[in-house]
Formats: structure tokens, sequence, C-alpha cells
């Protein structure tokens, strides 16, 4: 039980350090949009999408896109 306490715990902390358009952008990513869709959406650069995502990517110590979107589900970022 202190595993998941800790799990918790840490994945709390990380997306804390998370940035506001790095949570929007990470929403939207687990929404299943692409880059292009995102920076439309946001009304930036795609080049910029993809610096967040690498951001959040690092931020948060995962390599794939549906990592991400497992970790904004698990963290009620994104309901299924």
């Amino acid at each position: 039980m202190e595993t998941v306490r800790q799990t918790r715990a840490g994945q709390a902390t990380v997306r804390s350090h998370l940035g506001g358009r790095e949570e929007q952008v990470l929403r939207l990513i687990a929404d299943g949009f692409s880059s292009k869709e995102i920076a439309r959406n946001l009304q930036i650069a795609p080049s910029t999408v993809e610096v967040h995502r690498r951001n959040i990517m690092r931020k948060v110590g995962l390599h794939k896109v549906a990592d991400l979107t497992r970790y904004a589900i698990r963290n009620q970022m994104v309901s299924v």
C-alpha cells in the first residue's frame, strides 16, 4: 500500500511541475488530436506543440504517446 501512496504522490508532484500550456497540450494529446490540430486549436506553431510534447515526456518520464494518454487518464486530466 505504501508503494501506491508514493507513486500517487510522485505523479501529483510531477503534474504540478507541468506548466499550464503543457497541461493543455497533454489533454489534447490524450484526446487524440494531432500536433497540427493542437497547434490550430491553441493558435501556436506545430513545432511549439512538439517542444511541449518533448518537455512533458521528459518531466513525467515517459516515451510514447500511448503512455502520455494513460498518464492523463490516471491523473484525471481527461475523461474516458
